[in-house]
């Protein structure tokens, strides 16, 4: 929520020598914060509104200078939404009859808490991402010390402000289990499925997996750990059936278990076709 602040700045002019740098408060803090009688830095927070203005002096002619160089030839300044680049000094030249004196005054900025951009995560069907998956899914440069809830397919992630400011940034990751484990392969030396290539980047995503395959019997025909999506049919293992031969067509049964946070473990069945 935006805040609007106000700053009275009374400043004292003398017609033979300048009052120097007194930047006094008269007002009020509409944010509820509360400064010192002499002012010379202020707080704010990012989005915020700041109105800075001086106590009405007959015949005076007021100009403001920003930090970024915005000059306001007003009694009044009044930023909205303000951003972290207009934090520093501003600077009120008050002119009476020909004298001019100026005052500066601190601004600085808090900025607002960042989540992120909003993003999406493909993920194997039946799998729960992880926490380190969804910080990654999201865009932008989120910061840490979020926390995530779920929603359906949605995944919230809400950053609050550890400051004054009171504030919160919150962006979402959308689930989308478009990621199928891959049920058959022809290792024909054609070029083409050659090897089994159960899951995409297996090894990059889960590199502590373990793959065993059996046939319908129930013996062990093939086991690695980790699986690197390199089988090509061929039996391995001392106390595999057959080792070192190509296995026949046919369905042979799989356990694929990725060791992750959540101890995912797929089970099914494979078909090889040459």
């Amino acid at each position: 929520m935006t805040k609007r602040i106000i700053l009275i700045l009374t400043l004292f002019i003398s017609y033979l020598t300048a009052f120097g740098n007194g930047l006094r408060y008269n007002g009020f803090y509409m944010a509820s914060r509360s400064f010192s009688t002499n002012l010379s830095e202020i707080t704010i927070c990012e989005d915020e509104t700041l109105e800075l203005t001086a106590e009405p002096i007959a015949n005076a002619s007021y100009k403001w200078l920003t930090s970024d160089n915005v000059s306001v030839t007003n009694i009044d300044l009044i930023r909205t939404n303000v951003t972290l680049d207009m934090a520093g000094e501003y600077a009120l030249t008050v002119t009476v009859n020909g004298c001019s004196d100026t005052s500066i005054i601190n601004v600085k900025v808090i900025p607002k808490p960042n989540a992120g951009i909003d993003g999406v995560l493909e993920i194997v069907e039946g799998i729960e991402p992880t926490e380190e998956e969804l910080f990654n899914a999201l865009g932008g440069t989120p910061e840490p010390n979020g926390v995530w809830t779920k929603r359906n397919d949605v995944y919230t992630y809400t950053v609050t402000s550890n400051n004054s400011c009171k504030n919160l940034s919150v962006a979402t990751v959308t689930i989308i289990e478009s990621i199928k484990i891959v049920n058959g392969f022809s290792p024909n030396g054609d070029g083409i499925n050659d090897t089994w290539k159960i899951l995409p980047d297996l090894l990059a995503k889960y590199p502590n997996n373990q793959l065993m395959v059996f046939n319908r019997h129930g013996n062990k025909v093939y086991e690695d750990s980790p699986y690197k999506n390199d089988w090509n049919a061929i039996t391995n293992g001392k106390i595999i059936i057959n080792n070192g031969k190509k296995l026949p067509s046919g369905p042979y049964y799989y356990v694929l278990e990725l060791n992750n946070l959540k101890k995912s473990v797929f089970k099914g069945w494979v078909y090889i076709n040459y």
